[in-house]
C-alpha cells in the first residue's frame, strides 16, 4: 500500500498544527493561571523542554532497549554536540 505525496504532505502539515494548538493551548493556560507577567510566557517552553527528555526515553527504551534510551537521553542533554563533532571529523580525514 503506497501513499502519495499528497498524503504525506497532509500528514505533516496537520502534526505541525498539532504541535501549534498544543502550545497555544499551554501558552492560553499559563496566562490563565499566572496572569500578565514574566512567568506565564516562558511556562510553556519550559514545560515542553523538560518533559522532552523524558518522552524520548520511553519512546526509545520501547524501540530499542534501555541502554540505547539512555544514551540517545544523554546525547540529547547534550546537544548532540559529540556527535557532531565526530561527524565533523570524520568528514575531514
Amino acid at each position: 500500500m503506497s501513499h502519495s505525496s499528497d498524503d504525506r504532505r497532509q500528514g505533516r502539515i496537520a502534526w505541525f498544527l498539532c504541535g501549534l494548538f498544543l502550545f497555544a493551548t499551554l501558552s492560553r493556560l499559563a496566562y490563565a493561571l499566572f496572569g500578565p507577567g514574566e512567568l506565564a510566557p516562558r511556562f510553556a517552553p519550559r514545560l515542553l523542554g523538560a518533559t522532552t527528555p523524558l518522552l524520548l526515553f520511553l519512546c526509545a527504551r520501547w524501540l530499542f532497549g534501555t541502554r540505547t534510551a539512555v544514551a540517545a537521553v544523554l546525547v540529547h542533554l547534550r546537544g548532540g554536540v559529540g556527535l557532531r563533532k565526530g561527524l565533523q571529523l570524520r568528514g575531514t580525514l
